[in-house]
């Protein structure tokens, strides 16, 4: 066994997962200000739409509405070499944050589903349960409301993302989610959904904005911005936003994680 062996294994042995898995839990946005709006205000989270049509085969004995509105807080769990493909799909802009934080914060890593797992055939036939015991309302309350819950963590292993019009497998995107607790939920049909989504003043009330996620510097570990020259008009943002909060040692290590995607695709 030659000495480059021996080293590899050593190193798996000590840190078996370094080669699978990130430290890092990367939010992702398509606009600076968004950003800016995290750094300030924290997360918030924010109903999205999510669509079950590929998992479910169509049953004509029982009706299924495959869409869905999850209140959430997306993060995908993906090393800086690994992330430059998410970039183009979600965004050039965001804040990357330590895993234990995001573990403390009850974020937690959604469940992959395909049209052939025994997973979707279970959850299927718990709500069809559910639907033929629907006049024992008080019984079944607790146990729909659970159900549904519990779809707020379930995800496609592929679909059609529609912010880039093709198909793609969601399961590269390792994603976890900060879903809020179900007093903070409202339900919501697709009519309600899409007036609110077009509307700009509408589209605020679909923010939680009591349940938000809070985070420290010390819980950053990178602040993404598209280019390399807006690495410094951060920095002074940063300063603006946090300096009635934290001292100027905070704020500086804060601005010394800022890079940019464009270095990122670069170098990769």
């Amino acid at each position: 066994m030659n000495i480059e062996v021996i080293d590899l294994k050593k190193t798996i042995e000590e840190h078996p997962y370094d080669s699978f898995i990130s430290n890092t839990l990367f939010h992702l946005t398509g606009k600076r200000e968004n950003v800016i709006d995290i750094l300030t205000n924290n997360f918030c989270p924010y109903y999205c739409e999510e669509d079950f049509e590929p998992l479910i085969e169509k049953n004509p004995e029982i009706e299924f509405n495959t869409k869905t509105y999850v209140p959430m807080v997306s993060f995908c769990d993906l090393s800086l070499n690994k992330i430059k493909k998410h970039l183009y799909d979600y965004g050039f802009y965001g804040i990357g944050l330590t895993k234990e934080w995001g573990m403390k914060n009850g974020i937690t890593p959604v469940i992959y589903m395909h049209k052939q797992s025994n997973s979707v055939r279970t959850m299927i036939n718990i709500f069809g349960d559910l639907v033929k015991n629907a006049k024992e309302l008080e019984k079944i309350k607790v146990a729909t409301e659970n159900y549904y819950y519990f779809l707020n963590y379930v995800k496609p292993y592929e679909g059609f993302l529609k912010r880039r019009d093709r198909k793609v497998r969601f399961y590269d995107e390792r994603e976890w989610r900060f879903v809020p607790d179900p007093k903070f939920i409202e339900s919501y049909t697709e009519e309600d959904y899409q007036k609110k989504k077009l509307s700009q003043e509408n589209k605020l009330a679909l923010r939680i904005n009591e349940s938000k996620l809070l985070f420290s510097p010390d819980d950053v570990k990178y602040i993404l911005v598209e280019k390399e020259s807006e690495r410094l008009e951060m920095s002074d943002e940063i300063v603006k936003i946090k300096q009635s909060h934290y001292t100027l040692d905070k704020l500086k290590i804060l601005t010394t994680k800022i890079i940019s995607s464009e270095y990122l695709i670069e170098d990769n």
